[in-house]
């Protein structure tokens, strides 16, 4: 398991005292968990709220037979926040660990018994400062996203005029009268009487 020099070094938990992060490592319980484990399943209580300390987790919705990776919970981050406030709300996906993942679980009824502690003071300040990025992070991306779109519609409006005009052009030069073909000389029209033209 990791200790405390190990835990200090992470980076989004900097903004935590030590005081504040040994609360917290207290407060929870570590667990290990093997590649391609999954550590909890779409459906089932949200009982636990799970800081990763080490790995990464993949978050996936599964519709049927088909799931959908829908994010990532890097070190220093939380997920299954909904323990905080109630015990009973499913959790809305499911998790897998990439790679060997170190977590801190931090039991839901635990929280509400200690609530106003020194440990889930700095929990709640930590999941702040979490949200707050992530809120940052998917703002960012929503703005690139419409980037993209508004991009992508002045491409396609630029195309549907440059067609417009290429159809244009095309009907006025079918509507132009054909320029009369040029008489024959003289000697043309004797030599294609007598020899089929020359």
């Amino acid at each position: 398991m990791m200790t405390f020099e190990e835990v200090r070094a992470i980076r989004t938990l900097r903004p935590l005292s030590d005081d504040d992060l040994r609360a917290l490592m207290e407060f929870g319980q570590q667990s290990k968990h093997a590649h391609g484990t999954a550590v909890f399943t779409q459906g089932t209580p949200c009982t636990t709220a799970r800081m990763v300390l080490s790995g990464k987790l993949k978050l996936s919705v599964t519709a049927g037979s088909e799931a959908s990776q829908v994010g990532e919970i890097w070190p220093g981050e939380l997920v299954g926040e909904a323990a905080f406030y109630d015990i009973s709300v499913p959790n809305e996906c499911g998790a897998e660990a990439i790679g060997e993942v170190v977590l801190l679980d931090i039991d839901g009824a635990r929280i509400k018994q200690a609530s106003g502690s020194h440990a889930v003071a700095a929990l709640e300040a930590h999941l702040i400062q979490t949200l707050a990025r992530q809120v940052k992070t998917n703002d960012l991306g929503i703005r690139k996203g419409w980037q993209e779109i508004r991009a992508a519609r002045a491409r396609l409006v630029a195309d549907e005029a440059a067609e417009a005009d290429a159809r244009a052009a095309a009907a006025e030069l079918r509507g132009r009268p054909r320029a009369p073909k040029p008489e024959a000389s003289l000697a043309d029209k004797i030599s294609s009487f007598f020899f089929g033209g020359r």
